[in-house]
């Protein structure tokens, strides 16, 4: 599962769930009028149907939320790259592949869990370098500054 253009996969979350909050408060401004001290958090053009005016994001908050998500991504490859070297076939799985009966099961047991802590770090990292591209890119659109940023392999 990869994690391409985060932001405006999040965007895109949003209008959808605005769109449904629109066809509710359609159907509830319809059936009730409102006072004059009720706020309305989005104003529909009765005639098109068209949203006229979305609240702001949070910027501030939306980076936050980003960067939180990106340091729990770190935690994550630093927790699959610990399992994966232990996973690691070494002496003693020699000795019992030698030694035991099913020997070659256990092997192929053994290899079989450390290609697949291999490749969930290697999904993490892919997944942690696409959200500092994201996140350097949400930054620099927000803040109209072109951010530079080097990953390493």
């Amino acid at each position: 599962m990869s994690l391409p253009h985060l932001p405006f996969r999040l965007g895109a979350f949003m209008v959808l769930i605005l769109i449904s909050a629109v066809s509710q408060a359609t159907n509830t401004i319809r059936s009730t009028l409102l006072k004059s001290s009720d706020s309305v958090w989005i104003q529909v053009n009765d005639k098109t149907g068209l949203i006229n005016s979305l609240p702001a994001t949070n910027s501030a908050e939306l980076i936050g939320q980003m960067e939180e998500m990106r340091s729990n991504l770190q935690a994550q490859k630093a927790r699959l790259t610990r399992i994966a070297e232990e996973r690691k076939f070494g002496i003693k799985e020699s000795l019992i592949t030698i030694i035991m009966p099913g020997g070659l099961l256990y092997a192929a047991i053994k290899q079989q869990q450390c290609h697949q802590a291999v490749v969930r770090m290697k999904d993490a990292s892919t997944h942690l370098d696409e959200m500092t591209r994201n996140l350097a890119e949400y930054r620099s659109a927000t803040f109209g500054k072109t951010m530079l940023v080097a990953i390493g392999q």
